[in-house]
């Protein structure tokens, strides 16, 4: 499904981070269209950090059943995905979306409310421009635990971009505790951006500052 025009975002400037739209929000919201036949339609999809929830309204906008787009408990920050969400016209009714404080590593209870059933899980979650976050990284995987659905055709889709590149293994090292938790991770691809985020950055006269990778783990 190609839609006409982009659903309408805000992004807030009075929230730490949350408010931007990353460059991996853009690039993820791009591959799940391309393939949503595949990955997304009648999918339940978990969005993690979701910032202004762009993948997760693509998600919506392309036939996946349930939608849940989640970022850290502020009112604010929830406040904004909804009105992302009740302000896309082009979101088919009745709403498959909905968004839910979560804060990484907790228990679930408050997400999967919004799935059938009490005990059910998530097809497919998505991880946009969360890896920066190291002290986060064992949370987040613990996360992927609890609400990955136990299935081989179930994946967690991880978009990032190293904006420290000269932290890049750091980043990289969530794969290493993936690996350790049991889960399988591929690499699909790697994209060199045309322009970079935040111009001001000490590291954009790195190469890698621009880089967009996306790595799956199952």
């Amino acid at each position: 499904m190609a839609y006409q025009r982009p659903p309408a975002l805000v992004q807030r400037t009075d929230t730490p981070q949350g408010h931007h739209l990353w460059n991996a929000g853009r690039t993820t919201s791009t591959y799940l269209e391309q393939h949503a036949a595949t990955l997304v339609k009648d999918k339940t999809v978990l969005e993690l950090g979701a910032g202004a929830g762009l993948p997760s309204l693509v998600c919506a906008l392309n036939g996946a059943w349930r939608v849940v787009v989640t970022d850290y408990p502020d009112a604010e920050l929830i406040d904004n995905l909804w009105y992302n969400i009740n302000h896309c016209e082009l979101l088919p009714e009745p709403r498959s979306v909905v968004a839910q404080g979560y804060l990484w590593g907790a228990p679930i209870k408050d997400v999967i409310q919004h799935l059938p059933n009490d005990d059910e899980t998530f097809d497919v979650l998505i991880l946009a421009d969360l890896l920066f976050n190291h002290s986060e990284h064992a949370k987040l995987i613990k996360s992927v635990q609890l609400t990955l659905k136990k299935s081989p055709d179930a994946k967690a889709y991880v978009f990032f971009t190293p904006y420290r590149p000269w932290l890049l293994q750091k980043d990289l090292a969530f794969f290493d505790l993936a690996r350790e938790a049991g889960f399988t991770v591929e690499k699909t691809f790697e994209k060199v951006m045309e322009k970079v985020m935040f111009e001001e950055d000490p590291g954009v006269s790195l190469p890698r500052v621009g880089d967009e990778h996306n790595t799956d783990i199952l």
